[in-house]
């Protein structure tokens, strides 16, 4: 019963997001079931919050490959989840990482109800993530730092950058 839970999952899956990475079976079903057990007890009213301690984060897979030791995008694919069943009018994404979340940005910059938010080391693999860099519907806010500030200069940085991109307006 399990296997043919995870192929139903792994199957919703792909559809949320066009396609699969071309990574092992097995390595499939372990690596996208359990965020979405937890997107499926958050919509169903089973829990109030969760946080998934998934590695790697996911946030460089992109659509239809691997990359970065990602096999999922874990949050994007949360997002589509989100708003494709559930009707979710909206949904903030903030990845703060020393990686840009090049991934999580292909899976949900086309989405103008989606914002990203992306703090991150620059210029650090993968080499994306400008502050230019607003996606086609202006949803998406990189905010790429240097290394070794001070750590409120990091928190101020994340603070400036959320206010935009959570305006009700904007959705």
């Amino acid at each position: 019963a399990l296997a043919a839970r995870e192929g139903v999952q792994v199957a919703a899956i792909s559809s949320l997001i066009g396609g699969l990475p071309d990574v092992p079976e097995g390595i499939v079903h372990l690596r996208a079931t359990f965020p979405m057990s937890r997107y499926y007890a958050a919509f169903d009213g089973s829990i109030a919050r969760s946080f998934c301690a998934v590695r790697p984060p996911g946030h460089h897979a992109l659509r239809a490959a691997s990359m970065g030791f990602c096999l999922f995008g874990n949050i994007g694919i949360g997002a589509h989840y989100a708003r494709q069943k559930h009707n979710a009018k909206r949904v903030l994404i903030v990845d703060w990482d020393v990686h840009h979340g090049n991934g999580t940005q292909d899976l949900v910059q086309h989405d103008a109800g989606t914002r990203f938010v992306s703090m991150h080391q620059a210029p650090w693999y993968p080499g994306t993530g400008e502050a230019s860099d607003r996606g086609p519907h202006q949803n998406v806010w990189n905010v790429p730092m240097a290394g070794s500030l001070p750590p409120m200069t990091y928190v101020d940085a994340l603070t400036a950058a959320l206010p935009g991109s959570n305006r009700a307006d904007m959705y």
